[in-house]
């Protein structure tokens, strides 16, 4: 096994500058993702970006683990990023001028927030990359600004309309609600989620009190209230049962998380506070105010995003 030699003098100077080239090649692949759903790039051109990032960042580790020093190993990760980077420069040159994204737009889910010396490092020590949490406040505003608009986006279509809800049966109802879970599933960036609602004649229904619906960790499940589907007490709407599929996602978004949180735009302090409230949860049956007042409940409303843009 050849020894890895430091020599630090070098080690610095090409640390510079693959920290440089990494984060133009990040821009460009958060750049790739925001306008994959607008279709301005050709398939071709946006399948030749995929692959070249996917490629540089799978071969660089790899290769560099065969060299004789440490700064011949970084001085060839280095050249791999910039040789990456000039050809997919040159591949969208002639579409450049397209590429109008607003990145604080994008809630980044999916994502490896770690540093390319991170992963370099965690590569090495075989280190688990969930070890790492580094979003800040702002990036986790931005995240969740973006997720609340692009839920408004989707609740404008007309198949969710409460003009459409109200003429449904019960049966398309539980269709429409099924699609907006999907459509939600896909903005918080759920992997692991059971895309079917499971429908309960049994929760709690009376002119008082109602459970509309519940996230179960443990199966990865969102429970809907069945009966509140045919609008049988007139206290409750059913058309709130769409803001529901929201709330309870959001719980799902909250405890993955805290499960995986290199995968999510959610700062070390929110998922500390997450942590610490679902160990010490709350039910209603326990103390009404107080359940509602905790950090996951307050946070899960504010996902309830409604057609007119309130939550």
């Amino acid at each position: 096994m050849a020894k890895m030699r430091a020599d630090i003098e070098k080690i610095l100077i090409v640390s510079e500058e693959i920290a440089s080239i990494k984060g133009r090649l990040d821009q460009i692949q958060s750049d790739l993702s925001n306008i994959k759903p607008a279709n301005v790039l050709e398939g071709n051109t946006r399948k030749f970006i995929e692959e070249a990032i996917t490629s540089a960042a799978g071969s660089v580790l790899s290769e560099a683990a065969h060299m004789n020093t440490m700064s011949e190993a970084l001085a060839l990760i280095a050249q791999t990023y910039q040789n990456t980077e000039n050809a997919i420069l040159g591949s969208i040159n002639a579409v450049s001028a397209n590429l109008k994204v607003v990145s604080s737009e994008s809630s980044q889910q999916g994502t490896d927030k770690r540093k390319w010396y991170q992963k370099f490092w965690d590569w090495l020590t075989r280190k688990e990359p969930d070890d790492y949490a580094t979003t800040t406040d702002e990036q986790e505003k931005a995240a969740d600004n973006a997720m609340k608009k692009r839920l408004w986006q989707v609740l404008q279509d007309d198949k969710y309309s409460p003009e459409n809800w109200d003429n449904a049966s019960v049966d398309e109802r539980k269709q429409i609600l099924q699609d907006y879970m999907a459509e939600v599933i896909r903005i918080y960036g759920l992997k692991d989620v059971r895309p079917n609602i499971n429908w309960d004649s049994n929760l709690t229904y009376s002119n008082t009190s109602a459970t509309l619906g519940q996230y179960t960790d443990n199966n990865h499940t969102v429970t809907l209230n069945e009966r509140v589907l045919s609008d049988r007490i007139s206290n409750w709407d059913s058309y709130l049962l769409l803001a529901t599929v929201s709330h309870e996602l959001r719980h799902a978004y909250q405890h993955e998380a805290v499960k995986h949180p290199t995968d999510f735009m959610v700062s070390e302090e929110t998922l500390k506070t997450w942590k610490n409230n679902f160990d010490h949860y709350v039910k209603p049956s326990q103390n009404y105010q107080r359940y509602r007042d905790q950090p996951v409940e307050v946070d899960a409303r504010n996902f309830e995003v409604t057609r007119d843009g309130h939550y």
